[in-house]
């Protein structure tokens, strides 16, 4: 594929429940000053953090939590508020729904399974998409009333270092706004999207994805601290500490999704990844056994 990176999302509709993110406009830095207004949070949002002392207290406040490791249960699905470990003959369409169709496939299958049999498989349509800035399958679970210091993991499968920079698991509102995980040259890396200043992380030991292993992926949204954590098989990746109040998350996105200013991107069945043992919790859930 031949793109440039980041993620671009619109509510797309809800069923059950549950909606799919499709295309619309999307910044992953700081928008340029075209003399607009900054973007209103909205309702769901709290004020700012005061200063920079109570962002250093903030994060000095987490500090001994993240670097704990723990021992995930045998069942990768044990204890969380939501789970899916793709064991199931097809996908659960009680649980995601995919509105976006013709931008690829996406389906359980044996290839590339983390923990159990099966594992999700996104797989882009190949093509050349003119006059979008966005090309993205995503496959997306709604929950109104996740906590306020959420956790997620999910196990993660790249057969080649991807050629742009794709999007594979997102947590924010309905209407595209907040933390994304990433891969940036194969690397481990997030950012925030749509938000004002924007943040950005990278994993603290330049850890890469590589290619053709279960990579377990965590990552802690607090909206108490404003802070957002992540861990890279097992281990403590990264903190974002946030000026801005994270608004509050409704949404689970996992799939691929990519970003071109220019408006034209092309993609081709390159351009895939296996997801397996998605799950949210009000604590560190680990990495399950990977089989």
């Amino acid at each position: 594929m031949r793109v440039a990176r980041a993620l671009v999302l619109v509510a797309a509709g809800t069923a059950l429940g549950c909606a799919l993110v499709l295309s619309g406009t999307y910044q992953a830095s700081a928008p340029a000053d075209d003399g607009a207004a900054p973007e209103d949070a909205g309702a769901d949002t709290a004020p700012p953090l005061a200063d920079a002392a109570d962002a250093d207290e903030a994060a000095d406040a987490v500090q001994p939590a993240r670097d704990v490791t723990i021992d995930a249960p045998p069942n990768p699905c044990a204890g969380t508020l939501f789970c899916d470990d793709f064991e199931g003959p097809s996908l659960d369409q009680a649980q995601w729904i995919n509105l976006n169709g013709d931008h690829g496939d996406a389906g359980v299958e044996a290839r590339h399974a983390c923990s159990g049999k099966q594992s999700l498989h996104v797989t882009a349509a190949a093509g050349t998409h003119v006059g979008s800035q966005s090309y993205q399958l995503l496959l997306a679970h709604d929950d109104a009333n996740l906590p306020k210091d959420v956790f997620v993991r999910l196990f993660v499968t790249f057969e080649n270092v991807p050629d742009a920079d794709p999007v594979f698991v997102l947590l924010g509102t309905t209407d595209a706004r907040g933390v994304q995980q990433e891969s940036q040259g194969g690397k481990f890396a997030g950012q925030s999207y749509n938000l004002t200043p924007n943040a950005s992380w990278t994993d603290s030991s330049g850890r890469a994805i590589a290619p053709m292993t279960c990579a377990c992926v965590e990552f802690e949204v607090d909206l108490n601290k404003n802070i957002v954590n992540t861990w890279f098989q097992g281990t403590f990746s990264a903190q974002a500490v946030f000026a801005q109040q994270i608004p509050t998350p409704l949404r689970l996105g996992i799939g691929l999704s990519f970003f071109n200013a220019t408006g034209t991107i092309v993609t081709d069945a390159t351009d895939q990844v296996f997801i397996d043992a998605v799950a949210v919790s009000d604590h560190r859930i680990g990495c399950a056994p990977v089989r």
